[in-house]
């Protein structure tokens, strides 16, 4: 059994570099889709693009091109190229755990431990108190906060499948076959689906005592004098596609997903 991280990247070469060493290092392959920008990383499989596909398109093409080039890749973890893996537990380790859970949900068979979504959720980039409770869960005469439901506090992690561990079988089966991402998107929104999707299928689980850190640009500042160039198309949503992909997932979320359906066994 082996474990891969895969992900498109334009860092610079040696910022990506540190990146793919980390989960080398905890015991990933790791996969990547690189424009020939400055220079060759170091990586266990590298396919060249002259343009970036977007983020959904790019995963499923190096998920295919992983599954057919290591018939052993039981899970895959993608992201990005400023993810960082969980630095207590290596990754055969966090896989195992991961076919007992989906093992026990989806039952007997040799493929459906596979069959499932883990994100962790460890790294609470994002959370805040809520406004209303403070931090305290609810007012003395209520079991529960109204306003955040008695979670207390929020992070965007919570919410999407940022950094998904995606099993084999649920990447051979989703989408009719086409990868375990919707290609609609471009570079946002697929992740919500991801986890809405799961959630639907019933096989997600998130882990709080699993972090895989974002180091993202916006750390920890959020200024946006810190985003590198290359980014701001994807992330400024006066440039970017940020409200077409809202509108895409709010339409497909209003009509369940339609297409998300995985391939019979």
């Amino acid at each position: 059994m082996s474990v891969w991280f895969v992900v498109p990247s334009k860092r610079k070469l040696q910022e990506a570099q540190q990146c793919f060493d980390a989960w080398n290092e905890r015991g990933y392959k790791v996969a990547v889709l690189r424009e020939a920008i400055d220079g060759t990383p170091d990586v266990t499989y590298l396919r060249r693009t002259h343009t970036y596909l977007g983020w959904a398109r790019s995963v499923n093409l190096l998920v295919a091109l992983v599954m057919a080039y290591d018939s052993h890749a039981e899970w895959i973890v993608t992201g990005g190229d400023d993810y960082y893996p969980d630095p207590t537990k290596r990754a055969e380790e966090i896989a195992k755990e991961c076919l007992v859970h989906f093992g026990l949900i989806n039952g007997a068979g040799p493929d459906l431990p596979s069959f499932g979504v883990m994100q962790p959720t460890g790294d609470r980039w994002g959370e805040t108190t809520c406004p209303v409770c403070r931090g305290l869960g609810g007012p003395l005469e209520s079991i529960q906060c109204v306003s955040c439901k008695g979670t207390m506090r929020q992070a965007t992690i919570d919410r999407i499948a940022g950094s998904p561990w995606m099993g084999r079988e649920f990447c051979r089966r989703m989408y009719h076959g086409s990868g375990p991402m919707y290609n609609g998107y471009h570079h946002n929104f697929a992740d919500e689906e991801l986890q809405n999707v799961a959630i639907k299928l019933g096989v997600f689980w998130q882990r709080r005592d699993l972090m895989q850190e974002h180091r993202h640009w916006a750390r920890p500042r959020g200024d946006w004098a810190d985003c590198p160039e290359w980014a701001r198309a994807i992330n400024d949503p006066r440039l970017s596609d940020w409200d077409k992909s809202k509108a895409l997932f709010a339409a497909r979320k209003a009509a369940g997903f339609p297409g998300h359906e995985p391939l019979e066994l």
